[in-house]
């Protein structure tokens, strides 16, 4: 009954596969033979099984439970089959991952040299360093500022205080920072205007100036009467 079940298996899946042109003997006879290639394989896998030692069959007894009957033939000749097409398909990408593992050998020996240039560090002396540094970023000396060059030309500095101004008293400021501001500005173009008849900074407002201590109203529009103050007794 077996073997019965299993001609009747592989005619079907040959049936399948083959064209329905040919004749019925035709079938038959390729039904054979592929029958046979199929035990064939069949037999030889069951050797190469016997052969494998005693841990391994016991590793591939508890993963693959081989029963004790053969394994359908409709399987052994699908696998048969297909493993034709399996094989080309491996060969072409093995020959494909060649071809491209040589494409890499040849970037790596004859481009890669021609492109990159191996060559030891350049070393910079430290004072060419902060020599660039210095062309490029502007540092202020803390040095003091003369006069003459914070005031216009042939202006002399004018002290307020003997003239009879009072003059507020200024923040205590470090001397060296007032220094780098001074040589900050007069870096600028517009550098100049930031220092009073004196030479120093503006910091308070001058007395021969006239400043605002308020905002004015320039606005000739009626002022809500939300915000007129009310006077009350």
């Amino acid at each position: 009954m077996s073997e019965d079940t299993d001609n009747v298996a592989v005619e079907e899946n040959v049936d399948k596969h083959l064209p329905k042109d040919l004749n019925v003997e035709e079938n038959r006879n390729i039904i054979e033979t592929l029958r046979g290639k199929v035990r064939e394989k069949l037999k030889n896998a069951k050797i190469n099984q016997g052969e494998k030692s005693s841990t391994q069959l016991l590793i591939d007894n508890k993963v693959y439970q081989w029963s004790k009957a053969e394994v359908p033939l409709d399987e052994g000749l699908s696998f048969f089959i297909l493993s034709g097409e399996e094989d080309s398909a491996i060969g072409q990408s093995a020959e494909q991952n060649f071809a491209e593992g040589q494409d890499e050998d040849f970037v790596e020996e004859v481009i890669f040299p021609d492109l990159l240039e191996v060559k030891a560090a350049d070393y910079e002396d430290y004072e060419e360093q902060i020599k660039k540094q210095q062309a490029n970023i502007f540092v202020p000396s803390s040095s003091p500022v003369i006069n003459q060059l914070k005031l216009p030309e042939d202006m002399m500095p004018r002290i307020l205080e003997e003239e009879g101004f009072y003059i507020q008293k200024k923040p205590e400021i470090y001397k060296k920072t007032c220094n780098k501001m001074e040589n900050r500005l007069l870096k600028l173009e517009e550098g100049k205007c930031w220092f009073e008849e004196s030479g120093e900074i503006m910091s308070l407002p001058s007395p021969i100036r006239r400043s605002w201590n308020f905002r004015l109203n320039i606005s000739k529009e009626p002022l809500n009467p939300a915000l007129k103050t009310m006077y009350r007794k």
